[in-house]
């Protein structure tokens, strides 16, 4: 018989479902590139399932959740795929997750069959977007889909042509990490003021240097004036 959970139990369970994952999990594929500019593309955020599942299993144990996945396949079918018309089928498969006290959510993924990895792409986004029912990752579809520059590779660059993850805000993101992020802000901060404060305080090395240094009488400097002498103007001989 599953034990059954009091209303904050539950609430608190919920609660850590919704929690965004770390940004480090992160990750961004182009959707789509700019026409007649392979360097620009939109991007959109997603977390590999594996994630999904450790959540899953930290919060619930691996005794505590069940997962199932159905696969059926639609053939014969025709798709434009580049320049060209293709003959494939498409997998669709339907993923069923159980948790103990949180009850049965199911939902689907699919992909063209002549994809790589079309089998294990179209269970990971049926399990994902069951996880999403209970509130898990459901999130990740709500951010923002930027347009970025990309490199000759489709890798996300900065102006610099740098690698780099779009920035996420602040709701994508885990109150834990906002608190660190904002105690490390916060010590910097104080660190940057004790530092302005001592080199305001702390005398230079000049004024070390002055007070350090016996005062001593000083005299006035003589001058040695030579006297001009006059000379009278040449005169010529009388003849």
């Amino acid at each position: 018989m599953e034990p059954k959970l009091s209303p904050e139990q539950r609430e608190a369970l919920i609660a850590q479902l919704k929690e965004p994952f770390h940004p480090r999990d992160v990750h961004w594929r182009v959707l789509r590139k700019q026409k007649n500019n392979d360097k620009r593309g939109e991007v959109v955020a997603y977390v590999k399932s594996a994630v999904y599942r450790e959540r899953l299993t930290e919060l619930f144990t691996t005794a505590g959740w069940t997962s199932r996945c159905e696969t059926a396949m639609f053939s014969n079918l025709t798709r434009d795929k580049g320049s060209a018309k293709v003959n494939t089928g498409k997998l669709l498969v339907t993923c069923t997750i159980t948790i103990d006290g949180f009850g049965t959510h199911s939902s689907t993924g699919e992909e063209w069959a002549d994809e790589d990895n079309a089998l294990t792409t179209a269970e990971a986004q049926a399990f994902k977007r069951t996880c999403a029912f209970f509130g898990l990752g459901d999130y990740i579809s709500k951010i923002e889909k930027p347009w970025v520059d990309l490199d000759q590779y489709g890798n996300i660059v900065d102006k610099n042509g740098k690698k780099f993850s779009p920035p996420l805000p602040d709701w994508a993101l885990p109150k834990k990490y906002l608190e660190e992020c904002g105690s490390q802000m916060s010590q910097q901060e104080t660190r940057q003021q004790q530092g302005g404060q001592q080199r305001q305080q702390a005398p230079s090395a000049t004024q070390q240097q002055r007070q350090a240094k016996p005062a001593t009488a000083t005299t006035p400097h003589r001058r040695n004036h030579l006297p001009r002498h006059r000379r009278s103007p040449h005169r010529p001989r009388q003849p």
